[in-house]
């Protein structure tokens, strides 16, 4: 999985499969990781971890994923 220089975002990624994914793409040199979670405080500590940006979005919502696309852009 080549992700040097690119953006990703994780939905889920404050904990589980999500969090263990935003751990392998740190490892994978990406540009920007952008931790997206309903849980505002567990994307906090999973970006503070890997270095990355938390976003909270329910991405049941499509106006909220919207919202969160915005903020990483």
């Amino acid at each position: 999985m080549r992700l040097a220089g690119r953006v990703v975002a994780i939905t889920g990624g404050g904990s589980g499969l999500g969090a263990d994914a935003c751990r392998l793409v740190r490892t994978r040199e990406a540009r920007a990781i952008a931790v997206v979670d309903l849980d505002s405080a567990a994307a906090g500590r999973v970006a503070a971890e890997v270095g990355g940006m938390p976003v909270t979005a329910d991405v049941s919502s499509e106006q909220q994923v919207r919202a969160a696309v915005t903020a990483v852009e």
